[in-house]
C-alpha cells in the first residue's frame, strides 16, 4: 500500500532545506556576522530533520494500525467560528506583519521596532499608556544594550538614505 505524504511533512521538509540553505549562506560571513545565523540556523535545520523524521514514522505506525491513512490536520477543525471572523483576524495579522516589513524598510529596525511594538501594545493589547511607555523604554534599553555591547548592526531605513545622514534622535 502507498503512504501518503502528510502536509506537515512537506512544511518540515521546506524548512530543513531553507534553514540548510541559511547556514551554508552564512559559513561564508565573518565571524560576528554569522554567529546568530549558524546557531538558529543550525537549531532549526536539528529541529526541523527531527520534526520530519517523527512525521514520517508516525505516518507510517498510524497507517498500519488504521489500514489509512491520517488527514492533514492533527487538530479538529472548529466549525463554529464563522469563516469570514478567521479571514478578518488572519489579513489583521497579515496587515500588521506588513505595517512591520515596510517600517523597517522605510525607518530603519530601531526606529521601526519600537514604533511597533508601541502601536501593537496599544492598538491590540489596548493597554494602558504607562505599560506602553515601560515596554517601549525596556525594548529601547535592549537595543542600546545589544547595539553598545554587543555590536550588532540594526539595519537603516531608507528615511536615513533620502536624507544623507543618520538621525540623531534615533538613539
Amino acid at each position: 500500500m502507498r503512504s501518503k505524504v502528510r502536509p506537515a511533512t512537506i512544511v518540515g521538509l521546506l524548512v530543513a532545506v531553507t534553514m540548510g540553505l541559511a547556514v551554508l549562506d552564512a559559513a561564508g560571513f565573518p565571524f560576528r556576522a554569522r554567529l546568530y545565523p549558524m546557531v538558529i540556523g543550525s537549531l532549526v535545520l536539528v529541529l526541523a530533520i527531527l520534526f520530519v523524521v517523527r512525521e514520517l514514522r508516525r505516518g507510517a505506525e498510524k497507517e498500519e494500525q488504521s489500514g489509512a491513512t491520517t488527514g492533514a490536520m492533527d487538530i479538529e477543525i472548529d466549525r463554529s467560528i464563522p469563516v469570514s471572523v478567521i479571514a478578518r483576524k488572519a489579513t489583521k495579522a497579515f496587515a500588521w506583519f506588513l505595517g512591520l516589513y515596510l517600517a523597517i524598510w522605510l525607518l530603519g529596525f530601531k526606529l521601526a521596532v519600537v514604533v511597533f511594538l508601541a502601536a501593537f501594545v496599544a492598538i491590540e493589547a489596548r493597554a494602558k499608556w504607562s505599560v506602553i511607555l515601560g515596554l517601549t523604554a525596556v525594548m529601547v534599553f535592549a537595543m542600546f544594550m545589544l547595539e553598545r555591547f554587543l555590536g550588532v548592526f540594526w539595519l537603516e531605513g531608507l528615511l536615513n538614505l533620502w536624507l544623507q545622514e543618520p538621525l540623531p534622535w534615533l538613539f
